[in-house]
């Protein structure tokens, strides 16, 4: 496999999947490449400067893409994601609000029928939250610990968010009233 490096982030050749942002890098905030189709497991894990992130071309987000990313408080997903990955922004304790864009159809997934989820998990600054009306699955322990949480918008009517399915442990997203269109 061949890899290119970009002021010290790894890509692959081709520039489609970024694969490693270093944890040391001192940058504040880092713009995807638009070239960027998919971010790997892992990729931002631990970052200890990063406190925003933008991105316009990335359909996939991978597992633990920004895990412990302890200071990350801004993150724009842009418009084409598609596929957000298990334990994503788990324990990014100081993002504060979260915008998941239309197209997105489950957070987490699942896997040889084991639940893939924590996507958000310990996110303890979290206070609100926007889900798209695409939304089909909110797989387990996808906001468990997310203790701030206290606005969650919905981009469906009260009855489509009916019929979105909420696995375990994801008490905020039952216990908070979602506000959709009626």
């Amino acid at each position: 496999k061949s890899f290119s490096a970009v002021d010290g982030v790894l890509f692959s050749a081709d520039k489609s999947t970024l694969e490693i942002y270093p944890t040391a890098r001192e940058d504040k905030s880092y713009a995807i490449p638009d070239s960027v189709k998919t971010v790997a497991n892992f990729a931002f894990s631990g970052a200890v400067s990063l406190e925003s992130v933008s991105m316009t071309g990335v359909t996939s987000l991978g597992d633990y893409t920004f895990r412990s990313c302890a200071r990350l408080k801004n993150v724009d997903l842009g418009t084409g994601l598609k596929f957000i990955g298990a334990s994503t922004f788990q324990k990014c304790t100081a993002l504060t609000e979260i915008v998941i864009p239309e197209g997105v159809e489950s957070i987490g997934y699942i896997d040889d029928s084991n639940e893939c989820g924590a996507t958000f998990s310990d996110c303890t600054a979290l206070t609100t939250l926007t889900l798209p009306a695409s939304l089909k699955h909110v797989y387990r322990l996808a906001f468990s610990g997310c203790t701030a949480l206290s606005r969650v918008n919905y981009g469906g009517t009260t009855a489509e968010w009916s019929s979105v399915t909420i696995g375990e442990d994801n008490e905020p997203l039952k216990t908070i009233g979602v506000i959709g269109k009626n």
